[in-house]
């Protein structure tokens, strides 16, 4: 399982708007991120005193040839560079994309067919890290609004003439055993916005359609907040990015402890045309447990020997990633010369091995075999 932390200078100074209503007026401040921020990170400032106005923008970085088990952590500092107090919340939309005819396009895995897996099949999950940071699903999108707790931030004002700021940072997590081949090639792209309303005037209530800012803070709102039981919960609870608080330093991944123990569903498929054997290994291990009975998390070398006819025998090795004791899906194919059969198999782990029982056969003159 890899770690991934990404940092990037991004600055962003949010416009201010003028927003008018019957009998009051009160400041705001939105930008959008970035078009595509795929795993950057840096700085965001707010300011909503009026007509307050800058812009700046890096090149945007693409994070690609992601793997199962991949973990990213994104920060941003949001700073509150304007004169007056303003209270804080950020929308945060995320998806796939793939290639298109030279153009990333988005992209839905259920084209591809059914969804396998626990998670409603899904392969990426993200939520903040830190007690500053409430989440609320969208129900019209599927996006998260994310709403600061501890607002509003200071301005300049009542500052020392400096604005306070506030670390906002989102753990993103690949899951292993979900994330199959329908996404090589493909790549995770997070969008969002951050909002800045001025506190006072029940200017948070009215711009934001909320019937009570206090109530979201202290998730008494009518609608339930959001968690994401993946890292709560589920497989992503052992991934670095998430149980390492939040540290913004890379560390290096922990050696995964020797399997005592694990179940496998591999088959072996024999495909015979024209004096060519086509041999298709597939599966997944899982239940892979470790002395102490805690499931298998990072890499492991497994090999797997299958032995065909006249006696021959090859062995394939591989680098498999684990995550809570479930393998990556293991996919090797190779071709050998003259009609083989299949005589047995076995995988090995840690010198821990198990036979393969489950096979086919095919002919070209005959019909399939199991």
């Amino acid at each position: 399982m890899k770690k991934r932390i990404l940092m990037n200078l991004l600055v962003i100074a949010l416009v201010a708007a003028l927003i008018t209503g019957a009998t009051q007026a009160w400041f705001t401040d939105e930008q959008e991120f970035p078009d595509e921020v795929t795993f950057t990170a840096g700085t965001l400032t707010i300011n909503v005193d009026e007509d307050g106005e800058s812009f700046a923008k890096i090149d945007d970085r693409v994070f690609e040839n992601l793997n199962p088990g991949d973990c990213a952590k994104l920060c941003w500092d949001i700073v509150n560079t304007g004169t007056k107090r303003a209270e804080i919340r950020v929308k945060i939309n995320s998806g796939w994309e793939k290639l298109s005819d030279g153009e990333w396009v988005p992209y839905n895995p259920e084209e591809d067919g059914l969804l396998p897996g626990d998670y409603e099949g899904r392969a990426a999950f993200l939520f903040p890290k830190g007690d500053n940071w409430i989440v609320y699903e969208d129900k019209e999108d599927g996006g998260l609004w994310l709403y600061y707790v501890n607002g509003p931030l200071a301005g300049t004002y009542d500052n020392d003439g400096e604005g306070e700021s506030v670390k906002l940072c989102l753990v993103v997590g690949f899951d292993g055993p979900n994330m199959d081949n329908r996404y090589q090639g493909k790549r995770f792209k997070i969008s969002g916005v951050v909002q800045a309303v001025q506190t006072t005037n029940g200017a948070p209530e009215a711009e934001w359609y909320i019937q009570s800012l206090e109530a979201i803070k202290s998730g008494e709102a009518e609608q339930e907040p959001y968690e994401e039981p993946y890292f709560t919960s589920g497989r992503g609870a052992d991934m670095p990015c998430w149980k390492d608080g939040g540290e913004e330093e890379p560390q290096e991944p922990e050696e995964p402890k020797a399997i005592s123990n694990y179940e496998h569903y591999l088959e072996v498929d024999i495909d015979c045309k024209n004096w060519q054997s086509k041999i298709t290994i597939s599966g997944s291990i899982f239940n892979a447990i470790d002395d102490a009975g805690k499931n298998i998390n990072g890499d492991k070398t497994v090999k797997i020997t299958v032995t065909y006819g006249f006696g021959l025998s090859r062995t394939y090795e591989r680098t498999v990633t684990f995550v809570n004791g479930i393998s990556e899906p293991i996919n090797i194919t190779d071709s050998l010369m003259g009609y083989l059969g299949f005589y047995g198999g076995s995988i090995e782990i840690d010198e821990i091995e198990k036979p393969i029982t489950n096979y086919v056969v095919t002919s070209a003159d005959t019909e399939e075999v199991e």
